[in-house]
């Protein structure tokens, strides 16, 4: 919905105290590899290899923007990527972003890998629920409830 473009940004997530540290659960750090016992090693290399030839990934980064933050060194100081309007736009909001990578570990794992934060992270829940609220107007507890009880549901799938 590009008429809701002028309307999306992005913060810091709020501090509990005036003082407190700055703190960030944002980051999110996904490689890309090819696996040991991957059934066509040779096409996930190569894939991999496009996508991170520089116009490729420019192309890439185009598609996401600011979603998807450069991560080979020197992209973010490329004329192409920095002149695109959209970067331009956001560009608040990707030193936001930025430094919350940077800074912050992935939701839920804080204090190393848990089993509950993967499934989380991993399921599509919370993004659903702000597709419902932006696309369908769901009223943002009513929305906030549905997603709670759906990985409450989920949760309980887990083997102690």
């Amino acid at each position: 919905r590009p008429d809701l473009l002028e309307y999306v940004s992005c913060a810091p997530l709020p501090l509990m105290a005036e003082g407190d540290p700055y703190y960030s659960a944002e980051a999110t750090h996904i490689p890309l590899v090819t696996w040991a016992n991957s059934e066509h090693p040779e096409i996930c290399q190569a894939f991999i290899e496009y996508l991170y030839q520089e116009d490729n990934y420019l192309d890439f980064l185009a598609a996401v923007p600011v979603g998807m933050l450069p991560s080979i060194k020197g992209i973010d100081q490329n004329e192409t990527y920095l002149s695109n309007p959209i970067v331009q736009q956001f560009s608040d909001e990707a030193a936001v972003i930025t430094k919350a990578v940077e800074e912050g570990t992935a939701i839920g794992f804080e204090h190393g890998p848990s089993a509950q934060a993967g499934l989380l992270t991993s399921q599509g829940v919370i993004e659903e629920m702000f597709q419902d609220i932006i696309t369908n107007g769901t009223d943002v507890e009513t929305a906030a409830k549905a997603a709670e009880d759906k990985l409450n549901e989920i949760f309980a799938t887990m083997v102690a």
